[in-house]
């Protein structure tokens, strides 16, 4: 169980490390965020081009048809030429009236959109760039926790290959310090007496009476 586990841990690590390859190489989701509201913005301008596309052309379809009816019926009528040329210049400037109050919204709505986009292109940039530094500490973090396992997978391995030294009820892993202090502990013993003999010749020396000391004139007489 514990080496399947060590075997999942591993693969695990290679997975996050991969993860942070790609997203180095990936531009990352605030592009792809952009492009797709650029994509949005760009589609929502082609929507109103078509409208106003649709208007005109409505406009002048209506026109046509107009100018076409009132000639037919000139065709019909015996009026004298002025009065048709009177007609029709009414006609042209009620229909260039309506072209120009055409022309004011749809230049109004340009300029609503090109400051919409304006605010839109501030809002995306500040937006852009926080989702870039978000992404910059993610893949930070990613690796920071690859190393950590890497580095916590190390330090088991290490710890399972010392082995243990038994020190009176502690097992204490490596024998670094244990050395020294069995060396020091082997020193103090042989510089003491070990035997009981020893030990009872050391404890009778102070209690054997000590020799007279003679003169050395009685030793010459």
């Amino acid at each position: 169980m514990s080496k399947k586990f060590e075997q999942q841990v591993k693969y695990s690590i290679q997975l996050k490390a991969k993860v942070a390859q790609l997203l180095d190489t990936r531009g990352g989701d605030a592009d792809v965020d952009r492009i797709r509201r650029l994509e949005a913005s760009l589609s929502d301008a082609h929507a109103d081009l078509n409208n106003a596309l649709v208007k005109v052309a409505k406009l002048e379809s209506q026109l046509g048809q107009e100018l076409s009816m009132k000639v037919g019926q000139m065709a019909t009528t015996d009026s004298p030429n002025q009065d048709k040329i009177t007609f029709l210049q009414e006609l042209l400037n009620k229909k260039k009236v309506e072209m120009e109050e055409m022309r004011r919204e749809l230049d109004q709505s340009r300029f609503h959109l090109r400051a919409e986009s304006v605010k839109s292109s501030g809002v995306e940039r500040e937006l852009y760039d926080a989702k870039r530094e978000a992404e910059v500490w993610k893949r930070k973090i990613i690796k920071l926790d690859v190393d950590v396992r890497r580095l916590k997978l190390k330090c088991g391995e290490e710890v399972q290959q010392k082995p243990l030294v038994k020190k009176g009820n502690v097992e204490i892993i490596g024998d670094c310090d244990i050395t020294e202090k069995e060396n020091i502990s082997s020193e103090i013993k042989t510089s003491t007496p070990t035997s009981d003999a020893q030990q009872k010749l050391g404890s009778d020396a102070h209690l054997k009476p000590k020799q007279a000391s003679v003169p050395t004139e009685c030793k010459q007489q």
